[in-house]
């Protein structure tokens, strides 16, 4: 592709693009469905643009893949050990001066 010195939020460092831009340039001329299918095989057919979403849509999204690799029952009995003893640990500063 033919690149400018940005790319995205990014910026090539002058040098480079200066040297980028004084290379030779080839050509590649790839059908689309050839460029397709790589893209799919190396990326899957579900992707999106992060920048592009809500920050609750991203975080749905983190939730909802972490939750698929969690096993979730151990995890709530985890969450519920804490819990008591984030309880038993009020009650001993609540009766610390007793």
């Amino acid at each position: 592709e033919d690149e400018s010195q940005r790319i995205g939020k990014l910026f090539v460092p002058l040098k480079i693009y200066e040297q980028m831009r004084k290379s030779i340039v080839f050509f590649l001329s790839i059908p689309f469905e050839v460029r397709l299918t790589y893209l799919v095989a190396e990326y899957g057919v579900e992707s999106w643009e992060l920048d592009a979403l809500d920050p609750r849509t991203i975080n749905d999204l983190i939730i909802k893949q972490v939750n698929g690799l969690t096993n979730l029952a151990a995890r709530r009995r985890l969450v519920n050990k804490q819990e008591r003893q984030r309880k038993e640990l009020q009650k001993t500063v609540d009766n610390f001066d007793d």
